[in-house]
């Protein structure tokens, strides 16, 4: 057995052993380091799909990463919240002391709209050249208002992630391998009130290949997402999913514009397993350019605006 079928095997088991609850509730941690109470729904293909959009779009993240490395331009803030910001682009990215590309978000923060939508945040980007080692970080704050709301009582998911992508020695700028691992987060930010809302963790771990402009992700990389995940913006109070859900390649996953200009969106087909609220239930998923597929037939469209959001 190769080194890099190992890797992905020992990862797959890695990511596989939390997989084993029955339907009690879970503590997931918030971004506050609380410990928060989430009890587990019966997993079904609408929850798995939803899933899979959120799972697999952490997936495409992997772009903020690259593509600032390679020479290749990010899309700009989501219209509807860059439309609230006073003129110019609401994402500004320079070189910091903390950072060679560090970008930072203040859309719609000198909005006076009722109903608005605020995103506040940083992405910092490093390359260590002695370990060949690509580093990524940010957090944000993404706040929805209702008509009467107060920014205090505003709506407030608090998101995180942590892209390293570390290359094996002999990569090029036309050829590489590298092992990435990509952890992410989402809570809500409670200021006094009782709102339910995401509270979910996710880990994607598998072995990257480059060959001039195409980007692909080994078979038998896995993603694992635990916790409750909610809908965004008008569907916030919408809950989708709550429990376990183990997500493993079952082919070499393309990672569809992620050395073009365009979006970058994971194309291939994964097996999933799930658990929640005391059941079980197994099956597959297949991505494409425009949406994800559950093996019964329903999809779901990647949304219009997904690599320009937080």
């Amino acid at each position: 057995m190769s080194q890099k079928s190992k890797f992905a095997l020992a990862l797959t088991a890695a990511l596989s052993l939390g997989m084993l609850g029955c339907g009690e509730p879970k503590k997931t941690p918030s971004a506050t380091g609380a410990t928060v109470e989430s009890p587990t729904m019966k997993p079904d293909r609408v929850a798995v799909t939803r899933v899979g959009l959120t799972a697999l779009g952490e997936l495409g993240r992997i772009e903020r990463a690259i593509k600032p490395f390679i020479g290749l331009a990010l899309p700009d803030a989501p219209a509807e919240v860059a439309s609230l910001a006073v003129p110019g682009s609401c994402k500004k990215t320079q070189t910091t002391n903390a950072a060679q590309w560090e970008t930072r978000w203040a859309c719609g923060l000198d909005s006076t709209i009722s109903g608005h939508k605020e995103i506040e945040g940083v992405e910092r980007l490093n390359y260590d050249q002695s370990k060949r080692v690509l580093s990524y970080s940010a957090s944000f704050e993404i706040r929805n208002f209702d008509d009467k709301e107060s920014r205090l009582r505003a709506h407030t998911l608090v998101t995180g992630r942590k892209i390293h992508i570390a290359f094996s020695p002999g990569s090029s700028s036309t050829s590489a391998v590298a092992k990435i691992r990509i952890v992410s987060s989402a809570s809500l930010k409670n200021f006094g009130g009782a709102r339910k809302g995401s509270n979910w963790s996710s880990s994607i771990g598998g072995i990257l290949h480059r060959s001039g402009a195409t980007w692909t992700l080994e078979k038998g990389a896995a993603i694992a997402l635990n916790g409750s995940l909610y809908g965004l913006d008008s569907e916030r109070g919408t809950a989708f999913a709550s429990g376990e859900f183990n997500i493993v390649s079952d082919t070499d996953t393309k990672l569809s514009g992620l050395g073009e200009t365009d979006c970058t969106k994971p194309v291939g087909t994964w097996s999933v397993s799930s658990t929640g609220g005391g059941a079980k239930f197994d099956t597959s998923l297949a991505s494409t350019s425009t949406t994800i597929s559950e093996s019964s037939g329903g999809s779901i469209s990647w949304p219009g605006d997904l690599c320009s959001q937080p």
